[in-house]
């Protein structure tokens, strides 16, 4: 099984289109990593705890809102 698997893997290998195709997904899972590596920076951590802060106080304000709304 293992033999026939290595022996599919190298005819794919000789497909340029495969190759190609490999590349490109390499590249796109390289890219996600940095961008989710650049994403956990201090300032941007900060600037996601003021934003989660932020949207609590709106989804606390709507929820009172909606409360006065049904109540009347």
């Amino acid at each position: 099984m293992l033999a026939e698997i290595w022996q599919e893997i190298t005819e794919l290998t000789k497909d340029r289109k495969f190759i190609r195709n490999l590349s490109l997904v390499a590249v796109i899972a390289l890219a996600s990593s940095f961008s989710l590596a650049a994403s956990n920076h201090s300032e941007r951590l900060a600037q996601q705890g003021k934003l989660d802060r932020c949207s609590n106080f709106m989804s606390m304000g709507l929820c009172i809102k909606t409360q006065n709304i049904v109540t009347k």
